[in-house]
């Protein structure tokens, strides 16, 4: 079967008083306003992607505060997936600017819109009602957690530590899986990590993996597949060897556990004396889908072996 041809793009939604930001088109002619959106380079992180598409083009600084969901649609015979990310302005916007135009959410109907997805605008209008009933946003995630991982590791420990549990500032944006990989091409050593985040597009992945099975092994199955995905991809664009991070458009998905996933999941209660008593059951079976969204590279040198010892 023939291989789909697929392209990847990064959109924002910004929202300021209620109303969202649309931009107007590049097309000097054109008089339609869209949302903010930039396609993903190869081996580039899609949240930052947007981030300095929006910093380069209006001189806007923005932060990713969560990715709200995935859409796709046939385009001229390749298959676009959208991810949709709830950005942050780091500092207030001019308001003269002619390229923005501020959007209720009544208001959607009456522009150009490129999302005719009925599904995604309900979700957005969700946000407005719920910022404006109880002034929540979801949760920002910052910084890295790095870890180094055994078979001894407990699956709910570390996933809490990610999460933020007992942690002031909340949970982490990434986790950096330290057991050292190194493999040697084109006449250089590459040393590098896994890179962990949250998933929830799962139809967008290429496999999975529970936490369980990749301890077991030792992570060699998941080693394995990058490794060779992207070296063989080093050999054809060696300008690759430059970037510290590499992402991967559609990564292995890591179903773990947190404690989220055990409280009231699997309890039992006992009616026998005429009133209810729960006992905890056995917690087993309900994940949080993560995924192995790239690599990070920490050392290359250059060698004239072509084996590792």
């Amino acid at each position: 079967m023939k291989n789909e041809k697929k392209n990847f793009f990064s959109v924002a939604i910004i929202i300021r008083n209620q109303n969202v930001m649309f931009l107007k088109q590049k097309d000097k002619n054109s008089k339609q306003f869209v949302l903010p959106k930039t396609e993903v380079k190869l081996g580039e992180s899609p949240e930052k992607a947007i981030v300095s598409e929006i910093h380069d083009s209006l001189n806007i600084d923005v932060s990713v505060r969560s990715w709200l969901s995935t859409h796709e649609c046939d385009q001229l015979g390749s298959k676009h997936i959208y991810r949709i990310y709830l950005c942050d302005v780091e500092k207030d916007i001019e308001e003269d600017n002619c390229d923005i135009k501020w959007v209720s959410s009544s208001d959607f109907e009456t522009i150009s819109l490129q999302f005719p997805d009925k599904t995604f605008w309900e979700e957005i209008v969700e946000i407005l009602k719920s910022y404006k009933k109880y002034r929540i946003w979801p949760l920002k995630r910052e910084g890295d957690l790095y870890t180094q991982i055994s078979r001894y590791t407990s699956t709910i420990e570390l996933m809490d530590k990610f999460e933020g549990k007992n942690r002031a500032v909340g949970p982490y944006k990434r986790m950096i899986i330290k057991d050292v990989r190194k493999e040697i091409t084109n006449g250089y050593l590459i040393q590098y990590h896994l890179i962990v985040e949250r998933f929830p597009d799962v139809k967008h992945t290429v496999g999975h993996i529970t936490f369980t099975d990749f301890k077991s092994d030792k992570g060699v199955s998941v080693y394995n597949f990058y490794s060779s995905l992207y070296f063989n991809l080093l050999k054809k664009n060696t300008e690759l060897i430059k970037t510290k991070e590499f992402y991967f458009f559609e990564p292995i998905c890591l179903r773990a556990q947190n404690s989220s996933n055990r409280e009231g999941y699997g309890w039992e209660w006992d009616w026998s004396g005429g009133v209810g008593i729960p006992y905890p059951g056995t917690f087993y079976g309900e994940t949080t889908d993560y995924a192995f969204v790239g690599i990070l590279i920490d050392k290359i040198e250059k060698t004239d072996s072509k084996v590792l010892f």
